[in-house]
């Protein structure tokens, strides 16, 4: 008889029975919905719900839940401590239950009040087309910023407005959730997005002209596995902790030398970028005459010569609250 490896994690799925009881429930009942939502966010890991946003859930809350349903909750507690479990059901209980609040919110008095408001506000600042004149030439980066946190989970009042204005923007748009915006921006303008209900605040952004900084021969930051659109693999990279945005993004190359530390600062290897684009290389699987190097289940473009693929990528393909420092100094300006 096989002798089963306690080392390796294996993957399960939620109660099924336990999870469906609690949903339903939640889908009906607003009490029951917040403490639902609050064990589903413990257990995946995720932000609280936009519903609730000042709402923290914590274990003794589970006494709150109806006495039928105590049980169900307990099920999935000790599921959710357990290594290698599937988040997929949770994650589609999370959707189905935030979209029954939604309806419920919607078609309350309370909600039906607060849409029509909502509604006035976005008629008098909607969203807006671009203007090609000023907005074309752009003598200095554009930034966002987040602003108004506090309004952040409320209706959209008449408060929230006046605050807005206070700050004295060029112009205002109310954008409902999903509603697309134009990328033609204008310094000082403010943009206050809103959920699914129709009147809640999910952001409200600032726009910024942000003076360039200058591009650096020596740089100190974090190790980054930088990927968008276009890149067609993880481009190994420092973000500069002196700067923000695409300014502070500094791809590693060919010739230049490359300090890692540690967050305490303690070196863990340094040394001239030798780029080796051969190890790891394997075939797309959807047109195998073509490929690339691969690290991590990632596509990658190199690897530093003499280190395996993976043992170089695990120096960047790390979660966010463990991220290694680097101090990069670049070949060429």
């Amino acid at each position: 008889m096989p002798v089963l490896n306690p080392s390796r994690p294996r993957f399960a799925s939620p109660p099924q029975a336990a999870l469906a009881k609690l949903e339903q429930a939640a889908c009906r009942d607003l009490t029951v919905a917040r403490l639902t939502l609050g064990l589903l966010d413990a257990i995946i890991g995720g932000e609280p719900s936009f519903l609730f946003p000042s709402y923290r859930w914590r274990l003794c809350e589970v006494k709150w839940l109806p006495p039928k349903l105590a049980e169900s909750a307990a099920q999935i507690m000790a599921w959710g401590a357990r290594r290698g479990v599937v988040l997929n059901s949770l994650l589609a209980s999370r959707a189905n239950i935030t979209r029954a609040m939604l309806a419920l919110r919607r078609q309350s008095p309370h909600g039906r009040r607060r849409v029509v408001l909502a509604n006035r506000w976005r008629r008098k600042y909607p969203r807006l087309k671009p203007s090609l004149g000023k907005s074309a030439a752009r003598p200095q980066p554009l930034r966002t910023v987040d602003i108004l946190h506090d309004e952040v989970g409320r209706p959209l009042s008449d408060a929230t407005i006046r605050l807005v204005r206070a700050l004295r923007p060029s112009q205002i748009e109310i954008l409902a959730h999903e509603e697309g915006e134009y990328c033609s921006w204008r310094t000082g303008a403010v943009k206050i997005r809103l959920a699914q209900d129709g009147y809640t605040v999910t952001a409200i952004t600032l726009v910024l002209a942000v003076e360039a900084g200058k591009r650096l021969r020596k740089i100190r930051g974090v190790l980054e596995d930088f990927f968008e659109t276009g890149t067609e693999g993880v481009i190994w990279s420092v973000v500069s902790e002196d700067d923000h945005g695409y300014d502070a993004l500094y791809p590693i190359e060919e010739g230049d030398h490359l300090a890692i530390q540690d967050q305490l600062g303690r070196k863990l290897w340094s040394g001239i970028i030798c780029c080796d684009r051969k190890a790891g290389w394997r075939r797309y699987p959807l047109n195998p005459k073509c490929g690339q190097p691969c690290a991590l289940g990632h596509w990658i473009h190199w690897t530093q010569r003499g280190f395996k693929p993976d043992d170089w990528a695990r120096y960047f393909i790390r979660p966010e609250y463990d991220r290694l420092r680097g101090i990069l100094r670049k070949r060429r300006p």
